[in-house]
């Protein structure tokens, strides 16, 4: 019994793919409409094959709701290194997360030092689109198993 139990354990941690590359995320207090977003990747001359897509809740969600939540992903490339925006609305404001990761291993080192400096134009341009003050030091970093500098 106890060898099923642990065959059915590993089954299950296997299953989970774990990411790794670079990851961004600022949470604003107040709604950031999705759109701002997408003007700001479409800005940045490096960014590249820009695609949408809604992801989840509720698509008509605008300032002021008192619940629900809207999920929306856009995806870029820039000399083949995949990006990620999420932008998480609900009625406690906003999430933006940028990444570029890979699952199961770590992506090449050169990879990562290509898309941060795309990454801090993005950021940048979100400052200025989505009308957010200082929005580049609300975002905290984290990489793993690659380097940032």
């Amino acid at each position: 019994m106890i060898r099923i139990i642990s065959i059915i354990a590993g089954s299950l941690i296997s299953g989970c793919d774990a990411q790794y590359g670079v990851f961004r995320e600022a949470y604003i207090s107040d709604f950031i409409d999705h759109k701002c977003v997408e003007r700001s990747l479409n800005s940045v001359n490096e960014a590249a094959n820009i695609k949408y897509t809604f992801m989840d809740g509720d698509l008509s969600i605008v300032a002021n709701t008192n619940k629900g939540f809207a999920r929306h992903r856009y995806h870029d490339t820039f000399e083949e290194v995949n990006g990620f925006v999420s932008v998480l609305t609900n009625e406690n404001g906003t999430q933006v997360t940028q990444f570029s990761a890979t699952n199961n291993k770590p992506p090449p080192q050169k990879n990562i030092s290509k898309i941060r400096p795309i990454m801090d134009k993005i950021e940048t341009a979100i400052s200025s689109h989505c009308e957010i003050e200082e929005f580049t030091s609300l975002v905290e970093e984290s990489c793993k198993k690659v380097e940032c500098e």
